[in-house]
């Protein structure tokens, strides 16, 4: 996750929680990033079992 992102949405967390839109806005942030990273751990097993064979 984007750091800078992060710090931004902690700043703002009051607005945020008040506007429902900006909620789902961040909600989907933090999940698409969960999943980027489930892929990026999915395929760093994949390239090391390619490595290893």
């Amino acid at each position: 996750m984007n750091q800078e992102v992060v710090k931004i949405i902690l700043d703002c967390k009051k607005d945020i929680w008040k506007t429902p839109e900006l909620f789902q806005l961040v909600e989907d942030y933090f999940e698409n990033s969960l999943q980027t990273l489930d892929f990026c751990k999915a395929l760093e097993r994949c390239l090391n079992r390619a490595r290893n064979s």
